[in-house]
């Protein structure tokens, strides 16, 4: 859907949208490459700046999970904060989590039951943190895995619960489970 150009001129101009979600209110929740924080839109696309969500930091993907928490990548990577649907800091995940330290995130999914998937590639693998971000478990993707992927870039999660990671170098989709 496309944003009103009224709609943009009285909020300013949202460019270089680099990812979009929505809750099941019909909010649209906005990541630009030119603005810091993400944008909030209602139904009828008209900006709500009240409840405009992390605008001291620059955000890489937004997703909206089923209980509409709002899941935010950091531009660095390196770190993923999930807010409630009010905009309120839940807790944040880093790659120098307690149980695991890796060098960054690739990309990150959230399922119908709001667990978390963070793709790594170092360690290669994909850690997955319950929906309150407890650390639950890591699946590794080295050669001495079952399933070894080199160049990582996107995850999903299907409706079944089967992770989906597509590696870039082979061309290749892998399903984990």
């Amino acid at each position: 859907p496309r944003i009103n150009p009224e709609t943009q001129a009285r909020m300013g101009y949202i460019e270089q949208i680099r990812s979009a979600a929505v809750n099941n209110k019909g909010e649209y929740f906005v990541v630009s490459g030119k603005l810091p924080g993400v944008s909030v839109f209602d139904a009828a696309r008209n900006p709500l700046p009240a409840r405009a969500i992390g605008r001291a930091e620059e955000y890489e993907k937004v997703l909206v999970s089923s209980t509409n928490n709002i899941h935010l990548l950091n531009r660095k990577r390196d770190s993923l904060q999930v807010y409630n649907p009010d905009g309120k800091t839940l807790f944040s995940l880093s790659k120098t989590g307690k149980e695991m330290t890796f060098g960054k995130f690739e990309d990150f999914a959230v399922d119908q039951a709001n667990h978390i998937y963070i793709l790594t590639n170092n360690p290669k693998g994909v850690l997955i943190y319950s929906p309150q971000g407890k650390f639950l478990r890591f699946l590794p993707a080295e050669k001495t895995s079952p399933v070894f992927f080199d160049d990582s870039k996107l995850i999903a999660v299907g409706p079944s619960g089967s992770i989906y990671v597509l590696d870039k170098g082979v061309r290749r989709i892998f399903k984990l489970t």
